[in-house]
């Protein structure tokens, strides 16, 4: 591994930094906090005896919100304070996925890996999110450099890191188990497979270390595991394997589409020509360059080896995993976004015309989605609903929360920017008006306004019950990969007033 090219080129990598914190931290406060946000804040900021209770019956483990956010909040609070920690941490990947793919393929590779990872939509979008994602692929990157580290350099020191980070990205998020299993795996092969030295007992030693400090936690993930809000929903089936690659190399470079009213065979066939055709072009060249880099010393061949591991390994593990049980979430993947850019900056080592081409496409549409959707409200807008009630006779107003899909969590969003001055009910009965009507009237209130929030995924028609008429609309919606989020605020006066 050692040569001319190990380190990037710092001239260049400054200026992609500096974009990405652009990008990162652009409007950073803009958006509304939305239900999974408001949640890490909850978790982050629950006195301590209270923090477990609340972790347990969530789906994630707790690192981020307690090791990142909780003594980040104690400066302060807000859309933007809860944000940048992600944003930091989001343009800090850049930097090491550039340093990896630098010492892999060369500075030209560990740029064009960077240059991606810096305008890619997921990965940016994420970096934008007060949740665990962006330092989920920090400390999985980190964990990887860990271990290359600590085999060239067979130092306790180097082996203690490598353990650290790995229970590190366990305690981040759970789909980290698949990224460490499938490294690990690969491990196993180049060790085991020669004489049994003293680098492979303290690789061992070190791997059961990551085991035992992730075992504290492992009754908590067993109850969550069991009791996972989400587990009524089908497993993809034999059928998935074919559409949720599809969706998940998508996902690397769009956002969201260019014209959300766009044909569905002009979509494909769009996601075909521009995406995953390049996308598969510069995979098989990015990993041909890496098998000729992996003949030059045998620490070139396992960094190579364990970076591939990482990214096609954690996907094949997925792949597998959610035919049983419902696992597959393309945000589940952020972790593996800097494999997948230091694979495809590798095709450009040699700059053949075929890669270049490819490369510019899947970056410009990468770029082009990003230029698109920056400026979106990608989150449903609570704050601006809760203006809206704040400006009516605050003084008067009911909120009644009548949630369509009985999902506790979105009425966080509302709550969350109400003062608690507000008188609020929920409503968990169907809406049919004469039903409504009186479940109105026997609030007993005389306030003569109610407001009502309606929260489901999609826009839902709401009449008037009798003796109440509809004074304001208001409807704020969000896009989220081909899914809507939609608010409906609706004020309703007693007739007889």
């Amino acid at each position: 591994m050692q040569g001319r090219d190990v380190r990037p080129d710092w001239r260049y990598l400054s200026v992609l930094l500096i974009a990405a914190a652009v990008l990162r931290l652009y409007r950073l406060g803009a958006d509304s906090l939305w239900y999974d946000e408001i949640l890490s804040e909850r978790r982050a900021t629950v006195p301590l005896g209270d923090a477990y209770d609340l972790l347990r019956e969530g789906t994630h483990p707790p690192g981020y919100s307690q090791a990142i956010l909780r003594p980040w909040l104690t400066l302060g609070d807000g859309e933007w304070m809860l944000r940048f920690p992600s944003a930091v941490l989001g343009v800090a990947t850049v930097a090491m996925t550039a340093m990896l793919g630098t010492r892999l393929a060369g500075r030209r590779a560990g740029l064009a890996a960077a240059a991606l990872l810096t305008v890619m939509p997921l990965h940016l979008y994420y970096s934008r999110e007060g949740r665990m994602y962006a330092l989920f692929a920090l400390v999985l990157l980190a964990w990887v450099m860990a271990l290359i580290r600590a085999r060239e350099r067979n130092t306790l020191g180097s082996w203690t890191m490598y353990t650290v980070l790995g229970a590190a990205a366990l305690y981040t998020h759970y789909y980290a188990g698949f990224t460490v299993l499938a490294v690990v795996g690969a491990t196993a092969v180049l060790e085991l497979r020669h004489e049994i030295t003293t680098r492979t007992c303290r690789w061992l030693i070190a791997t059961i270390g990551i085991g035992v400090l992730f075992a504290p936690w492992l009754p908590t993930f067993r109850y969550q595991l069991n009791n996972d809000p989400l587990a009524w929903l089908d497993s993809p089936g034999f059928s998935g394997w074919v559409r949720l690659p599809v969706e998940f190399f998508a996902g690397f470079v769009e956002y969201s589409m260019i014209d959300p009213s766009m044909n569905q065979y002009v979509e494909n066939l769009f996601k075909a020509n521009v995406i995953l055709i390049p996308l598969a072009v510069l995979l098989l060249f990015g990993s041909r360059h890496l098998r000729t880099v992996a003949d030059r010393t045998p620490d070139a061949a396992f960094a190579a080896a364990v970076v591939g591991a990482a990214f096609f390994g954690t996907l094949l593990l997925a792949f597998v995993a959610s035919q049983f049980r419902t696992l597959f979430f393309v945000r589940y993947f952020v972790g593996i976004l800097p494999f997948l850019a230091i694979l495809i900056g590798a095709a450009l080592a040699r700059m053949r015309p075929m890669t270049v081409i490819a490369f510019g496409a899947l970056f410009a549409s990468a770029a082009l989605h990003t230029a698109l959707t920056i400026d979106e409200t990608w989150r449903p807008a609570f704050r601006d609903a809760t203006d809206q009630i704040e400006q009516d006779q605050p003084d008067d107003v009911i909120v009644v929360f009548v949630d369509l899909n009985l999902s506790e969590p979105r009425q966080w969003g509302l709550r969350y920017y109400l003062d608690e001055a507000y008188h609020t009910v929920e409503y968990d009965g169907s809406i049919r008006n004469g039903e409504f009507a009186a479940f109105l009237d026997d609030l007993e209130i005389t306030a003569p306004r109610t407001w009502v929030l309606q929260a489901g995924t999609a826009p839902v028609a709401f009449d008037a019950p009798p003796g109440f008429v509809t004074s304001v609309q208001e409807q704020h919606d969000s896009r989220f990969f081909h899914r809507h989020f939609t608010i409906k605020v609706t004020a309703l006066d007693r007739e007889d007033r």
